[in-house]
């Protein structure tokens, strides 16, 4: 039986970490096949027909292209399996370990001396737990305001390998009083350190600016909080990360034996879970790994895009059946416990806008990741990308490119579509960052001060979520029988069927187990009127945006309860609208 990139890098690990802290356990390393001197690289290839564009789903990426070319991360592996394809392409960089280890230290030599310190004064890549400390710490600091709350949320699910997860909430006044939510999270992909750095950096710049009248953006953050909702999740995939992180700043970074002790693993992507891999022969590994941007309901599942200029021409997506592959979609739409939390909190909360952070790239990618056709929110979704971009222009140093998802290149099955497609939320991708999937720390700083500059672009999309422009407004009052107000507990839902990709292709092999062509999702959404039954409701439009697109129309049903009696109501409302209600009991 071979051994699996993910026992090999868990048994290295384990045994050179030993060595580090002078322990016994060198033994491990005389069993280790040759091929572990392969070393990570990094090549452009550049597909010429259907088959390459095909191939290319099952290698590792870099969110770049590079002279119309695809840049790729090849794994020990895969430069043969590259070379087998009959694809041109060239390898530009052939130790990407030693390559990132020059780029760290001359981005160290040429940070600025003026350089703002990070809140909090971080000048490292911190580690899950310093995150979660630095909540903790938000919580206490905030106490100093009696308007602002910072909450610490410990998500449903806890991860594949047991992990607690956790959010923080940041708002002022009664928060869930019907105000819409600005949600912003990292690190899907485990590499993409400065993701949650700068997830992180915004929460503790959001309390650090409320409690400072003197600071530049203090009566900007101080409206915003007023009237929206911040969620903030740094790591939604902690197991990955963790172990990405555990080779950082270890023997393994400077050693010469390749993927034994190389830092490799600091560079995976997927989440932890094992993937049972029944081949034929003898190989019958347990191979790492679910990529939890392919993992999201809408468009699961497949491997093309289609819908260029409204004309059907399929693109192959970056997106696998293959668990050995980097792109591997899993067994079923949120089969990940840390996707399913996302789900979750989609479906029972007025998510407005959403920024999903990962690195590289600096982009700024709004749906759709499959199609060049419109969306009913083009308008919008372009004007507040570009705006988010002019935030990001400093020092001479252009601004995040802003452009649809396909724009990189074919997705399925992200976060931010979904999100997009079945609730309605305005989401976007943001790449952060470049040149590496872990950069010097330094680099949030230079050239320039960087880190401001994202700060200004997260806070336009929360202040985006207070827009009128962002949701429709709800508004009314629950009577009782006499005509008197009363308070009353709302629920706005909807069911419907999110739409999986084609997957004809792939019945019968074994690799899928939800079977059907649709996942059946309900929205729930609560709110508490106030005393005298009088509300107000920031909520995302009643016709889901793939609903739009067919031509249909759709309602929320809206219910109401209080002392054992209901009624309920249909609700049809689109952004930029208001809507009177009046809601009698019996």
């Amino acid at each position: 039986m071979a051994i699996s990139r993910r026992s090999l890098l868990r048994a290295t690990a384990l045994s050179l970490g030993a060595i580090g802290l002078g322990s016994t356990g060198a033994g491990a390393l005389s069993v280790l096949p040759s091929s572990v001197k392969e070393v990570l690289s990094v090549a452009v290839a550049r597909p010429r027909t259907a088959g390459h564009r095909a191939a290319l789903a099952r290698f590792d990426d870099t969110h770049a292209i590079v002279d119309g070319g695809v840049e790729l991360l090849l794994w020990p592996g895969d430069l043969a399996r590259l070379q087998a394809t009959g694809m041109p392409f060239e390898v530009t960089i052939p130790d990407l370990l030693a390559h990132d280890r020059a780029a760290r230290a001359e981005a160290t030599a040429l940070a600025a001396p003026d350089a703002l310190p990070v809140p909090g004064g971080v000048t490292d890549y911190r580690d899950l737990q310093d995150f979660y400390d630095d909540f903790d710490l938000l919580v206490t600091m905030a106490e100093a305001d009696p308007d602002l709350t910072v909450e610490v949320i410990a998500l449903p699910n806890a991860s594949f390998e047991g992990r607690t997860i956790k959010a923080v909430e940041i708002y002022r006044g009664e928060g869930h009083d019907g105000r819409g939510v600005a949600y912003i999270d990292g690190c899907h992909h485990a590499r993409e350190w400065p993701a949650a750095e700068y997830c992180s950096i915004y929460a503790r710049w959001l309390v650090e600016t409320d409690l400072d009248a003197t600071a530049t953006d203090h009566e900007r953050v101080v409206d915003m909080l007023d009237a929206v909702r911040v969620r903030i999740c740094p790591v939604v995939n902690v197991d990955g990360f963790v172990y990405s992180r555990s080779w950082a700043g270890t023997l393994m970074d400077t050693s010469t034996l390749g993927i034994v002790a190389g830092g490799q693993g600091a560079y995976v992507r997927k989440t932890q879970r094992n993937n049972p891999l029944v081949t034929t022969g003898t190989d019958s590994d347990v191979f790492y790994g679910v990529d939890p941007n392919r993992n999201y309901a809408y468009l699961w599942g497949g491997t093309t895009g289609s819908l260029v200029n409204g004309v059907d021409a399929p693109l192959f997506a970056s997106t696998s059946a293959n668990p050995l592959d980097q792109t591997y979609y899993g067994l079923e739409p949120f089969s990940e416990p840390e996707t399913d939390n996302n789900r979750q909190f989609f479906l029972t909360n007025n998510v407005i806008t959403y920024l999903s952070n990962h690195t590289q790239g600096r982009l700024i990618l709004r749906p759709w990741g499959h199609t060049e056709m419109r969306c009913p929110d083009e308008d919008l979704l372009v004007d507040l990308g570009e705006r988010m971009s002019e935030a990001t222009e400093h020092d001479g140093l252009v601004g995040y490119e802003s452009k649809i998802g396909l724009g990189l290149y074919p997705t399925l099955g992200t976060s931010n579509d979904w999100a997009y497609a079945a609730t309605g939320t305005l989401g976007y991708v943001i790449e952060n960052s470049s040149g590496d999937f872990h950069p010097e720390y330094s680099s949030l700083h230079a050239p320039g001060n960087v880190w401001p500059h994202i700060m200004q672009m997260f806070l336009l999309a929360c202040e985006e979520a207070a827009e009128d422009r962002a949701f429709g407004t709800l508004t009314g009052q629950v009577l009782d029988a006499d005509g008197q107000g009363v308070q009353a507990s709302l629920v706005l839902t909807k069911t419907f069927e999110t739409p999986f990709a084609d997957l004809a292709a792939y019945q019968g092999t074994g690799q899928l187990t939800a079977g059907g062509s649709a996942l059946t999702e309900t929205v729930a959404i609560p709110l508490q009127t106030r005393p005298d039954g009088t509300f107000r409701w920031h909520v995302n439009p009643s016709t889901r945006p793939i609903a739009e697109l067919e031509g249909a129309e759709e309602e929320w049903v809206l219910v109401a309860e209080a002392g054992g009696v209901s009624t309920q109501t249909s609700v049809m409302i689109g952004r930029d609208e208001s809507l009177h209600l009046e809601l009698r009991l019996g």
